[in-house]
């Protein structure tokens, strides 16, 4: 998991008026946003055709 440290430096200027535990809330949220993400890709877009592939065929 990330540091505070290296999340303050990925927020940059967001993260100047935010607090440890402000910053600590975003860096769950992003990982639960992450999780979330990967799970519906695993479970929905199996079949998804890559932009690359999509651009092949044209």
């Amino acid at each position: 998991m990330l540091s505070i440290k290296a999340c303050r430096k990925c927020l940059k200027n967001y993260s100047k008026n935010l607090t440890d535990d402000e910053i600590e809330n975003v860096r769950d949220l992003m990982y639960q946003f992450a999780f979330v993400m990967v799970e519906d890709y695993l479970n929905n877009c199996k079949n998804v055709v890559p932009i690359s592939a999509e651009r092949k065929e044209k």
